[in-house]
């Protein structure tokens, strides 16, 4: 019975994916466009937690472990709306967990719990989105929340990216595309140019506008153009073989408000010095 009480309370584990299990979020200023979805974000996600709980409720069933639905939900509704009291009752264990975690992220627990137990109940009616469209809208609102977030801790990024930029493209021979990435050549090659779907071998030296490295190429490197940044699919569109060039990609068109991992932080704008050696042309269907 333990096991099955254990493998109950895993299904909160959806809340957490949905929320990327934030530590650090807190109560904050939210936009208006974030404010005018927490509610339905508390509908979806209360009626898909609901549907994950009926699943384990039919398995424990399957195992001669009967869950009362009636007296779970009871458990349930205690647990979510007091998160100081644990109860040994696997509802009240759940809504505790649960209204911990909604209460990090902002999410009305009241509504959360009506709409789980619609799905707990059956009732269809309540939710007209299909299980993808739910979790794309879930998850937009999450990338929305963690974009702000990071704004907030990050937003020294996009002025300075921003301004050296602006600097860079007073320099003599730079050109700025529509898009914004400012490069100049320091070598000009007289090869073909790659298309959308061929593959490049280049060599490469990436810094932030501090001067700090954070890639380099050793020896020569192949890959598609179209599996890079936007930034880098566009800057090798323009180039030729041959070609060396120095340019600075904004945050947009590099990686955006997220960052890669611990070298590139939300928003940083991005220098590369790239030679283009070779275009491998796509094979023809």
């Amino acid at each position: 019975m333990k096991k099955s009480i254990l493998s109950l309370l895993a299904v909160v584990a959806m809340v957490c994916t949905f929320a990327s299990c934030n530590k650090t979020a807190q109560k904050s200023d939210t936009n208006d466009e974030l404010s005018s979805m927490t509610d339905s974000v508390a509908m979806i996600q209360g009626y898909m937690t609901g549907q994950q709980l009926g699943q384990q409720f039919m398995m424990m069933a399957m195992q001669g472990m009967p869950v009362d639905t009636v007296e779970f939900l009871k458990g349930f509704k205690k647990g979510i709306a007091d998160t100081t009291k644990f109860s040994y009752y696997a509802g009240q264990i759940q809504g505790v967990q649960t209204g911990m975690g909604l209460a990090k992220e902002g999410i009305d627990a009241k509504i959360f719990a009506q709409y789980l137990e619609y799905a707990l109940k059956g009732d269809t009616t309540k939710m007209t989105m299909d299980q993808e469209t739910a979790y794309n809208y879930i998850q937009n609102y999450y990338n929305k929340k963690q974009e702000i977030e990071n704004k907030e801790k990050y937003g020294k990024n996009i002025e300075e990216g921003k301004k050296a930029i602006e600097d860079f493209a007073k320099q003599d021979n730079v050109i700025t595309t529509e898009s914004g990435i400012a490069y100049r050549y320091a070598t000009k090659g007289t090869g073909k140019s790659p298309v959308d779907g061929d593959k490049v071998k280049v060599t490469y030296r990436g810094t932030l506008v501090d001067g700090t490295e954070f890639d380099k190429s050793e020896e020569p490197i192949e890959f598609g153009v179209n599996q890079v940044i936007p930034g880098w699919t566009e800057l090798l569109k323009l180039m030729k073989e041959g070609d060396q060039v120095i340019a600075y990609i904004p945050y947009n068109l590099a990686y955006g408000a997220n960052g890669s991992g611990a070298s590139i932080e939300p928003f940083s704008t991005l220098i590369f010095d790239v030679t283009l050696l070779e275009v491998i042309p796509a094979e023809k269907k």
